[in-house]
């Protein structure tokens, strides 16, 4: 993969001013919470302009962002283009869009799409494109897959379908929608014979 050093570096220098690291002084005690390493982004080319405070990477772009806890594993995203807004008197990052093969992983979770936009002022993700996440509980599908990382909660739109593993529902046998599996019941009673 070719790296423009000098633009990435200084391309992750804006970003890691923009975003203001907060302080390990700022870690509750008695967590699993972890002080942030440096977000690593990679690309074939870079482009920055100070007029409207918008970053464009291009070309194998690949992002590594640390973990927050010591039970979370790294995001990686990886894209064709991303463009980073920045806001225009400093401060964090307003918006990222990745377009163009997107390829989200994080441990066991994996998703894709053509599109994944994220806005800061909500914390929220939104994958499109034929968007797919797949985890450990299942495929899910739709229009649009939507993760709102403020609230921990996941929503699709338009076309949904998840596949769910069979194990991981119900008791096993069947299924969630089949009938459980009759049990029969030993007795102490003695079998009647019948005269020939």
């Amino acid at each position: 993969m070719k790296r423009i050093s000098l633009s990435v570096l200084f391309a992750v220098t804006v970003l890691r001013l923009a975003a203001a690291e907060p302080s390990t002084n700022n870690i509750p005690r008695g967590t699993n919470a972890v002080p942030r390493g440096n977000l690593l982004i990679t690309a074939d080319f870079f482009e920055y302009s100070s007029s409207n405070k918008v970053a464009i990477y291009t070309g194998n772009v690949r992002v590594v962002d640390p973990p927050t806890t010591t039970n979370e594993l790294p995001t990686i995203l990886t894209c064709k283009i991303m463009t980073v807004k920045l806001p225009a008197e400093g401060g964090k990052i307003e918006s990222i869009v990745a377009d163009q093969n997107v390829i989200i992983d994080q441990g066991p979770s994996h998703a894709t799409g053509a599109r994944a936009i994220y806005k800061a002022e909500t914390d929220v993700v939104e994958l499109s494109g034929n968007p797919i996440l797949i985890t450990t509980n299942g495929t899910l599908r739709g229009d649009l897959i939507i993760l709102d990382r403020r609230n921990n909660k996941l929503r699709a739109t338009g076309h949904v379908r998840m596949d769910i593993p069979q194990n991981s529902v119900g008791q096993g046998g069947g299924g969630v929608f089949s009938p459980k599996p009759a049990v029969v019941k030993p007795t102490n009673s003695v079998p009647v014979k019948s005269n020939p």
